[in-house]
């Protein structure tokens, strides 16, 4: 049943209109490995909202993806998806 209510708001969150001028809204969704103390946080996930003009997308890193490999593939997608962006980690 949460699995379904996740779907639901992902896809919700890539249908989130962005001016066609402005830029994307891109969010990065981080998991904590909980089995260890302190555990560390690393981007797990990317929802790339759309526009007036194009659908958006849900990208998940892949098992064996590093973390810079995924956030290049994510800038890598905006750009197809919205035109040259540059994605900013906070």
């Amino acid at each position: 049943m949460a699995s379904e209510a996740l779907k639901r708001r992902m896809a919700k969150l890539e249908r989130v209109l962005t001016p066609d001028d402005g830029e994307p809204l891109v969010i990065f969704l981080n998991r904590v490995d909980a089995s260890m103390p302190g555990g560390e946080s690393s981007v797990c996930m990317a929802v790339i909202a759309g526009s007036k003009t194009r659908q958006g997308e849900t990208l998940r890193r892949g098992l064996d993806e590093g973390a810079e490999a995924f956030t290049a593939r994510v800038e890598a997608r905006c750009d197809e998806l919205h035109g040259l962006v540059e994605v900013e980690l906070k």
